[in-house]
C-alpha cells in the first residue's frame, strides 16, 4: 500500500511539473525605454547634440492582448532643444575663430540662423514625436513587431524586453 501511495504521489508530482512547464508569461503590457536622440536624427548632429543636457527621448510600447501594439516616441520639445544646442555650438565655434556674428554674416552673406538651419536641417517633429501601430507575434519568449515603417524583433525575460529595431538598433525596455 505504501508503494502504491508513493507511486501515485510521484506521478502527481510529475504531472504537476509537466503542466507548469508549457506556460510562459505573455509579453502583453506596457514597456518603457529611452532612446538616444543621436540614434534618431543621425550622427551628423553629434557635436551639436553634445551641447544638450540630455539626448534621451522617452519611448513607450504597449502590447495589447489582441496582438496589436502601439509605440509612442515622445520627443516633445526636442526640436527646440536641438536648435538651442546648435546655436550654442555655432556661437562657440565663431568665438573660437575670433569672429562675431556680425563679422560672420558679413563674410558669408548669411545669418547665423540660416547657417544653423542649413547645418541642422529641418528636424522633423514627426520623427521625434510619433505614434506607430501594428501587430506582433510572440512565441516562447521571442517577439516580432510589424507595422508600416517599422520592423522589430527581439525577446523578453521577466520584466526586460530587448528589441532590435530596423534603422535604430538595439533597444531595452522595462515592463511598467
Amino acid at each position: 500500500m505504501k508503494k502504491l501511495f508513493a507511486l501515485l504521489l510521484a506521478l502527481c508530482l510529475c504531472l504537476s511539473l509537466a503542466g507548469c512547464g508549457g506556460q510562459t508569461q505573455s509579453a502583453a503590457g506596457t514597456w518603457k525605454s529611452k532612446l538616444d536622440l543621436k540614434r534618431l536624427v543621425g550622427e551628423r548632429l553629434g557635436e551639436i547634440l553634445d551641447h544638450l543636457k540630455s539626448t534621451d527621448v522617452s519611448v513607450t510600447l504597449v502590447l495589447h492582448e489582441d496582438k496589436s501594439f502601439h509605440l509612442t516616441v515622445d520627443g516633445t520639445g526636442v526640436a527646440a532643444a536641438v536648435q538651442e544646442a546648435a546655436t550654442a555650438y555655432f556661437t562657440g565655434l565663431l568665438d573660437s575663430l575670433g569672429l562675431s556674428q556680425a563679422q560672420y554674416e558679413q563674410i558669408s552673406g548669411k545669418s547665423l540662423e540660416t547657417m544653423i538651419e542649413e547645418a541642422v536641417g529641418k528636424i522633423d517633429q514627426e520623427v521625434l514625436s510619433r505614434d506607430v501601430t501594428g501587430t506582433y507575434t510572440e512565441e516562447k519568449g521571442s517577439l516580432v513587431l510589424k507595422a508600416k515603417g517599422l520592423s522589430a524583433r527581439g525577446s523578453w525575460e521577466g520584466d526586460v524586453l530587448t528589441l532590435t529595431v530596423a534603422g535604430i538598433g538595439k533597444m531595452t525596455f522595462t515592463r511598467g
